[in-house]
């Protein structure tokens, strides 16, 4: 990653507070591993229409229903870049590593949901720093984050578009992600009492350097 360019931010946590369409309030609250943030935005996708899948409708199961109806929320959004005038201001990438090597939970599909919430919270935030913390509605200009969830050897990478912060707009926001996960490697540890590397897959690593930087 070029210096020059990009910058790494760790151990930053995100938290977003948006309101459902029918008034409730939810709270996005991730940790990511680290950010990649840039000098200028990442280009929106070009999604054709047509490829354009609505959110399957899971009534009557309920996303918040593990909250507390009346509790004590500090309604304050955090965002790891405070000012628009710091010299990277534009967060490109954020990357969440599965450590759970005891018993590994790399499941694809959940993997691409985390990915979506991590994308979805970063995009929020990063609106509110480009457009104010009271911005509303359709968004001027879109903004784009991309997403890499990995436990060191499967990467799933994802992009998000957010388009508006009003969820009931008719212009919906878009999650976009690579189909299979990708393997960087087949084999890394030791044989023979010796630190091995097998299968070591450049294209992966060509993907990843591609969504990065």
């Amino acid at each position: 990653i070029s210096l020059s360019e990009h910058r790494l931010l760790e151990e930053s946590i995100v938290r977003q507070f948006i309101r459902r369409p029918d008034g409730k309030l939810l709270r996005l609250n991730v940790k990511p591993g680290f950010f990649v943030s840039g000098s200028k935005p990442l280009e929106n996708l070009s999604t054709p229409t047509s490829t354009v899948s609505p959110i399957p409708d899971v009534s009557p199961l309920d996303p918040v229903t593990g909250l507390f109806q009346e509790n004590i929320y500090d309604l304050v959004n955090h965002h790891p870049i405070k000012s628009i005038n710091n010299s990277h201001p534009y967060i490109h990438t954020v990357v969440r590593l599965n450590k759970d090597h005891i018993n590994p939970k790399f499941i694809e599909d959940k993997e691409k949901a985390r990915s979506l919430m991590y994308g979805f919270a970063v995009a929020l935030g990063q609106a509110r720093l480009l457009y104010g913390s009271n911005v509303s509605g359709d968004l001027k200009q879109p903004v784009t984050v991309n997403s890499i969830a990995t436990d060191g050897r499967r990467y799933v990478l994802s992009s998000f578009q957010l388009n508006s912060m009003d969820l009931s707009s008719t212009k919906p926001n878009l999650f976009s992600c690579h189909q299979q996960p990708l393997d960087l490697f087949e084999f890394c540890g030791y044989k023979d009492s010796r630190v091995s590397l097998e299968g070591f897959n450049l294209d992966t690593f060509r993907w990843l350097e591609a969504v990065m930087v």
